[in-house]
């Protein structure tokens, strides 16, 4: 298994299973953060940011995981982006 496509499994499996849907969770996320710093963010930006922290992890020491979760969240931030092409074309 590639890590692509454990990063897409990751995404979809037992997360969505313990968290919820993968986009409400990122969202709620979001919101909770804007909440928090006052500014707001979006779930693009937190998909981005947990991107910066895993790279930060990385750098620290070489670990598969990491690079599985890279993958993930941008993997979520197109899901994300594809789920408001489709909210604006259905309004």
């Amino acid at each position: 298994m590639t890590i692509l496509n454990e990063a897409e499994s990751s995404v979809s499996g037992d997360r969505e299973n313990s968290y919820g849907p993968p986009t409400k969770n990122i969202e709620r996320i979001a919101e909770l953060w804007s909440t928090y710093t006052g500014v707001k963010l979006n779930g693009h930006d937190v998909c981005n940011m947990m991107v910066l922290l895993k790279i930060s992890r990385h750098k620290n020491k070489y670990k598969k995981d990491n690079l599985i979760d890279i993958c993930g969240y941008a993997y979520l931030s197109e899901i994300l982006k594809n789920e408001e092409k489709k909210n604006e074309t259905t309004k």
